[in-house]
C-alpha cells in the first residue's frame, strides 16, 4: 500500500489548529483516566488507554508527520496519511538522544498517541472530527535495509486539516520549550494569530494548559514566560481586568 515517506532535512514546524486550542495532550504521563472540558458550547471528553493519556512530549511525532506533509504539500508532491519515517532521523531533529532508552520513550508514545481517545462537538471549517477518536489511527513498525522505520496512519480528519491548511507554523525554537511553555506558545499562537493582541480568562487558559495549581501558583508560573518566541505575554488580576491573560 501507498505511503508517505518523511525524509526532509529541513522544513517548517506545523501544527494542527485543533490540537493548538483544545487540551488534547497532558502535561506529563501521570495523567490516567478522563477529562472533561467545555468552553462556549464546545466539549470535550478525553479517556486514555493503560499506557496512559498522550502528552505534549508524545506530540512531536504529530508535529513532526504534519510538518513533512505540509512542506510536500506546498512542492505539489502527493501526501498519504500514512506516513513513514526513520526513527533515528526523529530522534535527532526533535533534539532527543540515540539511546535505547530514547528508542523505548518513542515506542511509548505511539503507544499513548493511539490509545488517547476524545470525542467533542468541536468542528474546524466544516472539518467533522468523529466520535472516539484519536491523533493516530494505527502504527506498525517496518524494517528496510538496515534502519528501523514506523509506518504511522493519520485519521482521515487530521489528514484533511493539512489538505486544507489548517495548521500553523511554529517557531524553530518550539523543541527547546519545555511541556509548560509549550502549551501557553501554542494558546497564545493559535489565540493571536495575525491580531495584536488577544485577551484570555484566566482560569480558561490554566484548563488549557493543563495544569492543577492555584490561580496565584498559576500566576507566577506566567511570571517566568513574559517573552515566549516572539509572544509577549500579561496578565492583570485588576477588579476591571476579572483576571484576564492578555496576549
Amino acid at each position: 500500500m501507498a505511503y508517505f515517506e518523511c525524509k526532509m532535512k529541513y522544513m517548517t514546524l506545523r501544527s494542527d489548529i485543533f490540537s493548538m486550542f483544545w487540551p488534547i495532550y497532558a502535561l506529563d504521563g501521570k495523567s490516567k483516566g478522563y477529562v472533561d472540558f467545555e468552553y462556549r458550547g464546545i466539549s470535550l471528553t478525553i479517556t486514555s488507554s493503560e499506557f496512559g493519556r498522550a502528552t505534549v512530549k508524545d506530540k512531536e511525532v504529530i508535529i513532526y508527520c504534519l510538518s513533512h506533509l505540509m512542506a510536500a504539500q506546498n512542492m505539489k508532491i502527493e501526501i498519504n496519511r500514512k506516513v513513514l519515517f526513520c526513527r533515528y532521523d526523529f530522534l535527532k531533529t526533535t533534539n532527543r538522544g540515540t539511546s535505547g532508552k530514547d528508542y523505548k520513550i518513542l515506542d511509548n508514545a505511539l503507544k499513548r498517541l493511539k490509545g488517547t481517545k476524545f470525542t467533542t462537538n468541536a468542528t474546524i471549517s466544516d472539518i467533522n472530527i468523529p466520535e472516539y477518536t484519536s491523533m493516530i489511527e494505527e502504527f506498525r513498525k517496518v524494517q528496510i535495509n538496515e534502519n528501523v522505520y514506523w509506518e504511522v496512519t493519520l485519521p482521515e480528519w487530521l489528514f484533511a486539516m493539512v489538505e486544507n491548511r489548517k495548521v500553523l507554523k511554529l517557531d524553530d525554537g518550539y523543541f527547546n520549550l519545555n511541556p509548560f511553555e509549550r502549551r501557553l506558545y501554542e494558546i497564545c499562537k493559535k489565540c493571536c494569530g495575525r491580531k495584536p493582541s488577544y485577551e484570555f480568562p484566566i482560569d480558561n487558559m490554566k484548563k488549557r494548559i493543563g495544569v492543577k495549581l492555584t490561580k496565584s501558583q498559576f500566576k507566577r508560573r506566567l511570571s517566568h514566560c513574559r517573552e515566549l518566541l516572539g509572544l509577549r505575554i500579561l496578565y492583570d488580576d485588576s477588579p476591571l481586568c476579572q483576571d484576564s491573560c492578555r496576549l
